[in-house]
């Protein structure tokens, strides 16, 4: 635009970012920010000479910057006192490194020849000299007792060690806490054959590292060293600085959330109430101490009452779900993955009574497992990245901020196809029964009290039958039991993609490789055998009247008041569109299609409120046939490539591609290795897949979810 511009933004975050590019770049500028009325947003422009076509205004809240290349940028009072804080910081770091650690001297004289030359930049350590590891020929740096100038020689005798030919040392040998030093050029050399041996508490320095000017030598000669301490000392300063940055990064969080707390509430209202539930087990355990590191600070400092409850088993998440309300918290804050988020909506929606769904609470979704693959469907643009701080924070402060957004979950469940074993009628127990009754009134006996011994066992017997019965537990849903029922966000996927993604997380000692070398080494050992299957699926519908409900509206009660009053009026606050008037001669309709691949993904894809009542299904899947180890290994790279954990990043890897809201899978064939299926992250081995029938359905039933919406800061923020 030239030297003068005006950028626009309507969002604050968008504000901070150019004012820091800005001030990079050593730029005098001016910012303007606030709510612009419609009649004033040309005048605004036009009042900064703004060629045309080249400043708009969209919205009423927005920030306008002025700014001239031309002139310098002036440095305000604040920016000089930053700059003499920074300089005051470095020169501690230095001082305190040169006194503790080492430092950097100049060598003069000629007493260390050949050894040290006159003029040599050498490194001097003092970790050694204060952890007492100086030994005998190693160089050190020595306070002269004659002028206390700090003088370079070389260690050739300890406490007690004889000496001959000495004249200071008439018993031959050196004192206690002392120490015999010595010149490499004994001919022109000052050292402890003229004034003696020196007190070990005047040993400053320790050994001479390397000098300056013999550095590459000494690296080039130590190759394997080298290498290995330059890599250490990379990621060792990589991870500083990354603990630096998320430092910082959480500083900015907080004082967002500062904000929230500051404000001031009603004696009579209370704070909000979140109850917090921790799956101990999550991302290998690590899931707990990142969720108190970086979201729970956060809830305290907007002023928010938190209970946490760390679950032990997925039974206790059920059971937790399953009667959880509005009368006891505001919200769940789930921290976990999406095997986690998976539990609780089972027992939400499974096991929940039906008089209590008009009770559920909002639920925010810490970010804490491997994938976490429901906030990635939902919000693709932010969730790619991993182990990101920011994901972290946003994810409380979409919490504190009460950022909510409607989500339909679906539901899977697997079954047998045999058909059930028949039972026992139920009319032959009591024949028995009246048999054995008979049987036993048929043996008199003389005794009494025998009688009564045969009555009493015959009936402890049938007292502990029905203990047994009694003591035998309900069923519960579990893994493998039949029947059972899951309802989730995220996808249920199988084949050789989804295993390797599972198993990198036991390579960490490759650290940032282990996801590349994961698809190497797999690929190595096995073939990527493909899965058989069949599956039935029902096209996905929108809405019309053949597969939603018709409206009822219930007419209000009268009574005799409303003689006066007139007939009453409520509002309907659970409105729901009208479809009796839609027609779609698909909805409904069946298809069957086969499936060979090594990569099946089957979504749940959230739609909008306005268009459908329930999410989608979106099954993706490759030609197994045609993708050897070769194709899995470069597909793989390029996913790890371009930070994807789930799905390709080559759109022509896939060829079948279909939506649904309904899906029958019936597996013929699976890889013996891994003949599993992942459910919202979670492995269920499909035993006896062959008569096996895996139910996938998109439901209506709704999810209020704590989204972030935003990453308010960078990483160079």
């Amino acid at each position: 635009m030239g030297d003068k511009c005006v950028i626009v933004s309507q969002w604050t975050s968008m504000l901070n970012i150019v004012e820091r590019h800005l001030k990079r770049r050593d730029v005098c500028y001016t910012s303007i920010t606030g709510a612009i009325p419609t009649e004033d947003r040309q005048a605004r422009v036009d009042s900064f000479n703004v060629p045309d076509g080249e400043g708009t205004l969209e919205g009423t809240q927005g920030a306008l910057f002025l700014f001239d290349l031309n002139k310098p940028m002036t440095v305000t009072k604040s920016t000089f006192w930053r700059t003499v804080r920074r300089c005051v910081y470095v020169y501690c770091g230095i001082e305190v490194i040169g006194t503790h650690v080492g430092e950097l001297l100049y060598c003069t004289g000629v007493s260390m020849h050949p050894t040290i030359l006159h003029g040599d930049l050498v490194i001097a350590e003092r970790l050694s000299v204060k952890l007492g590891n100086v030994h005998r020929g190693d160089i050190v740096g020595v306070l002269s007792p004659t002028d206390g100038s700090l003088i370079c020689k070389r260690l050739t005798h300890k406490q007690l060690d004889r000496i001959y030919d000495c004249e200071l040392l008439p018993k031959g040998r050196v004192p206690r806490g002392h120490s015999f030093v010595q010149g490499d050029n004994t001919m022109s050399s000052t050292d402890s054959r003229i004034f003696g041996p020196v007190p070990d508490g005047l040993v400053e320095m320790a050994t001479i590292v390397t000098k300056v000017g013999n550095a590459g030598k000494t690296l080039w000669r130590h190759k394997k060293k080298t290498v290995a301490a330059g890599v250490a000392l990379f990621y060792l300063g990589d991870w500083l600085n990354q603990l630096r940055r998320e430092s910082h990064i959480r500083a900015l969080y907080a004082k967002e959330a500062l904000k929230f707390g500051q404000f001031p509430i009603s004696a009579e209202n209370t704070p909000r109430r979140v109850t917090v539930l921790v799956n101990r087990d999550a991302n290998e355990r690590h899931v707990n101490d990142k969720f108190t590191k970086n979201a729970l600070p956060l809830l305290h400092l907007a002023g928010i009452q938190v209970d946490i409850i760390k679950v032990e088993s997925p039974d206790q998440m059920r059971s937790i779900a399953s009667v959880i309300d509005n009368t006891e918290t505001d919200a769940v804050f789930i921290v976990g993955g999406d095997g986690t988020l998976a539990e609780f909506l089972t027992g939400m929606f499974a096991e929940r009574k039906p008089e209590l769904i008009s009770t559920i609470v909002p639920i925010g979704l810490f970010p804490g497992g491997n994938d976490n693959r429901s906030l990635q469907l939902l919000i693709p643009n932010l969730f790619q990245r991993k182990d990101d701080v920011r994901l972290q924070c946003e994810s409380a402060m979409a919490l504190i901020e009460n950022s909510t957004h409607v989500v339909h979950p679906f539901k899977c469940s697997i079954s047998s196809t045999l058909p059930p074993t028949p039972e026992v009628p139920s009319a032959v127990v009591p024949s028995l029964a009246i048999e054995t009754s008979e049987t036993t009134e048929t043996i008199p006996t003389d005794d009494p009290n025998e009688n009564a011994e045969t009555s009493d066992a015959i009936a402890n017997e049938s007292v502990e039958d029905t203990k047994d019965n009694e003591e035998k537990p309900k069923r519960r849903p579990e893994e493998h039991q039949e029947g059972t029922v899951v309802f989730a966000l995220s996808d249920v996927s199988a084949g050789w993609f989804r295993h390797i993604e599972q198993r990198k997380h036991k390579l960490w000692y490759w650290f940032g490789w282990k996801r590349k070398f994961a698809y190497f080494w797999e690929m190595l050992k096995r073939s990527p055998v493909p899965l058989e299957a069949e599956i039935t699926y029902e096209e996905f519908c929108t809405g019309c009247r053949q597969c939603r409900p018709a409206v009822i509206q219930e007419k209000p009660k009268w009574r005799w008041w409303h003689m006066f009053t007139g007939t009453p009026k409520y509002a309907n606050l659970n409105v729901r569109k009208n479809y009796s008037n839609v027609v779609n001669e698909n909805c409904g309709r069946q298809h069957t299609d086969k499936i060979v691949a090594s990569d099946l993904i089957i979504a749940n894809v959230q739609t909008d409120q306005n268009v459908s009542e329930t999410s989608r299904l979106e099954l993706i899947a490759n030609d197994g046939e045609a993708t050897g180890r070769f194709d899995v290994i470069c597909d793989g790279w390029k996913r790890c490539r371009e930070s994807a954990t789930s799905l390709s990043t080559d759109p022509d890897f896939y060829s079948k591609k279909l939506t649904a809201s309904k899906i029958d899978l019936f597996v013929k064939s699976l890889p013996s290795f891994i003949p599993k299926l992942a459910i919202a992250g979670d492995w269920r081995t499909l035993e006896d897949y062959s008569n096996r029938k895996v139910h996938i359905e998109a439901t209506d039933k709704i999810v209020q979810l704590f989204v972030p919406r935003q990453l308010r800061f960078d990483h160079d923020s």
